[in-house]
């Protein structure tokens, strides 16, 4: 099987491209049709439009730039995944307030998202916690906003899909846990309306539920499911110690033939899934990552679709459709021919400030659904029913909506689109998911389509022989450990699993642990600090004030725009810090962009070893 090279996101369908890295996210989003983050998204919002290349990668735009442990409000560049969030916060006694269903996402991707989580019916979207942002417009301007400034810009943003501008910092406020614990109780139950009630009524008790359903049981046993549900433990219910770090059980070493998920192989494991819970009720305490992100638990989890790929209809059905409204499109799924791998319930709070931000009161179903040739036609007797119910579908997820489905279902869209056009006059930031739902800018005159498509095609090509070469050579790997070396030093270090996409070598590479040579860096990485922390070494410092928004004029622009994080360290940095100088600029002011696989140069900034306590449960 020949291995499938270029970008995709995680529904596996690949499309030629390539990112563009640098830890100076203001100068590689410069001019960038896109920012990626890890492009966890399932289908082509994270994708390049048509005879485009090359987008920006933000992954080694990691930092830390403050934060205040009274407060619980962290400032950090957009790049900063979660999964790094999370370890260097939890024992710290701080949690996300929202989260998707995978830690590895970064900072910026949740909020171009907006993602929800198991707590939406209690505490909303992420956007409801994000307090400021900078962003880069299309035309080069840094702008910081939030509700109070730039307001329209901002709730443009909370769910905008990366497409109202280069998101480069997030201020929000992360979560005080009363331990670094959660609390979980689980329960069988053998239909859908039952299940649905349930599910409902936890959500005045629970501020964590969410439900997996069997979408392949017929009859009276159709929405068969677990209803999960959990909050945090308290001190004098945890374990006196912190949660191991999750790892992988395993990892799927290549793409499984397509056509081996069907109806009847997913019915069988549905029906192991159901019947591994034991009894009707189950309590335990359980760490956050087997609540959070089981999934995680298996690296590269999406192969098992096959090399076609997998797409994912996520549609919120709205409480007016009741019960009645999620039944039937598990119906459809069936009568379609079609079934669902993993199929997820959760109960939905009030609608988010983000323009088109997802959630809004009711049922969302999610339906992996293994690709075909027949995906279209499923998903338009899908998005069918969703518009007759008045709901509408969470554009990370999508990868078939038609453009006059999407419209029907999102009276919002105007006004998102007004906002849009006010920042991107010339339509300059675009993604195959917008130029697929809202329309393709149409080319200058000056641009010919057939000289971007030849181009285009001779570049993926060079690209594809660079690839080619490092494979048969080896230095790929080297590469690998060297970015990964790098990033220990100048930011927050990745887990290993996460090496292998920041430094860019594709989905389908080796990540540490996998290779004898890479394995064999792992002892000197640990032996590095986990951590800069950039701007207040303790993590105690208060956040400082972020910049004033610069707004070149034609006269007066730099060449390269001004980045604040240097003079903000130079505010929050422990007196025994080393401060960038004018005659030495930090690394993140002089740092060149990196292409795909190509590790970062060392900077010469100074590692600094937090000291803030060890979080204990009492």
């Amino acid at each position: 099987m020949a291995k499938q090279t270029g970008l995709s996101g995680w529904g596996r369908t690949f499309v030629p491209g390539r990112e563009v890295r640098s830890e100076n996210l203001p100068a590689v989003t410069r001019n960038a049709v896109l920012t990626r983050g890890l492009g966890r998204s399932y289908g082509d919002a994270s994708l390049p439009p048509a005879h485009t290349l090359e987008l920006a990668g933000s992954t080694l735009a990691d930092r830390i730039l403050g934060f205040d442990a009274d407060t619980g409000v962290l400032r950090a560049e957009a790049g900063l995944v979660l999964s790094d969030m999370n370890r260097l916060f939890l024992p710290r006694g701080f949690f996300t307030p929202v989260t998707p269903g995978t830690r590895f996402v970064t900072l910026g991707g949740m909020v171009a998202s907006d993602v929800h989580g198991k707590n939406h019916h209690v505490d909303g979207t992420i956007g409801r916690h994000v307090q400021r942002l900078l962003l880069q417009t299309a035309t080069g301007r840094i702008v910081e906003c939030s509700r109070e400034h730039e307001s329209e810009l901002f709730l443009a943003t909370l769910g905008g899909m990366g497409l109202t501008g280069h998101i480069l910092e997030v201020q929000l406020k992360l979560h005080k846990v009363p331990s670094p614990w959660i609390y979980r109780e689980s329960f069988k139950i053998d239909n859908l309306d039952e299940l649905l009630v349930k599910l409902k009524e936890a959500g005045k008790e629970w501020p964590f539920t969410v439900a997996w359903i069997d979408t392949v049981a017929t009859g009276k046993n159709l929405g068969r499911g677990i209803l999960y549900v959990g909050r945090w433990a308290e001190k004098n219910e945890a374990p006196d110690k912190l949660p191991k770090p999750q790892q992988h059980l395993l990892t799927m070493p290549f793409a499984l033939p397509s056509g081996l998920l069907n109806r009847f192989t997913i019915g069988m494991f549905n029906r192991l899934v159901y019947y591994a819970h034991t009894g009707p009720h189950k309590q335990d305490i359980c760490d956050p990552d087997t609540f959070f992100y089981p999934l995680d638990k298996v690296g590269s989890w999406n192969r098992a679709y096959g090399a076609a790929g997998v797409t994912q209809h996520q549609a919120v059905i709205p409480e007016e459709a009741g019960a009645a409204g999620v039944r039937r499109l598990i119906e459809l799924l069936a009568e379609t021919g079609s079934s669902s791998f993993l199929s997820v319930i959760k109960d939905c709070g009030p609608e988010g400030d983000g323009l088109i931000s997802f959630p809004r009161p009711g049922m969302s179903l999610a339906l992996d659904i293994p690709i075909t040739s027949r995906t279209q036609e499923v998903i338009d007797r899908l998005n069918k029913h969703v518009l007759d119910c008045g709901g509408r579908i969470y554009l990370t997820k999508d990868g078939f909506t038609k453009r006059e489905d999407f419209r029907a279902m999102e009276p919002r869209l105007d006004a998102f689109l007004a906002v849009k056009a006010k920042w991107d006059p010339d339509a300059k930031i675009h993604s195959a998911l917008s130029d697929r739902l809202f329309g393709a800018p149409r080319a200058s005159e000056e641009d010919d389509d057939e000289e971007q498509v030849e181009r285009a095609s001779q570049a993926f090509a060079r690209a594809e022989y660079e690839r080619e070469e490092r494979a048969r050579t080896g230095i790929a790997v080297e590469q690998l450990a060297t970015a990964t070396a790098s990033t220990a030093a100048i930011g927050l270090r990745p887990p290993l699993e996460v090496s292998a996409t920041a430094a860019g070598i594709g989905p389908d590479a080796p990540v540490v642990g996998e290779d004898p040579a890479l394995a064999a860096t792992a002892p000197a990485l640990e032996a590095r600090p986990k951590h800069t922390i950039l701007a207040g070494a303790g993590l105690m410092s208060p956040v400082a004030e972020p910049p004033a928004a610069v707004e070149p004029t034609p006269e007066s622009a730099p060449a390269e725009p001004e980045v604040a994080p240097p003079a903000a360290a130079a505010e929050l940095a422990p007196p025994d810090a080393t401060e960038p100088s004018d005659a030495e600029p930090s690394a993140v002011q002089s740092a060149p962009p990196v292409a795909v696989g190509t590790p970062p140069p060392e900077p010469e900034r100074p590692a600094v070893e937090s000291t803030a306590p060890v979080f204990k449960p009492e």
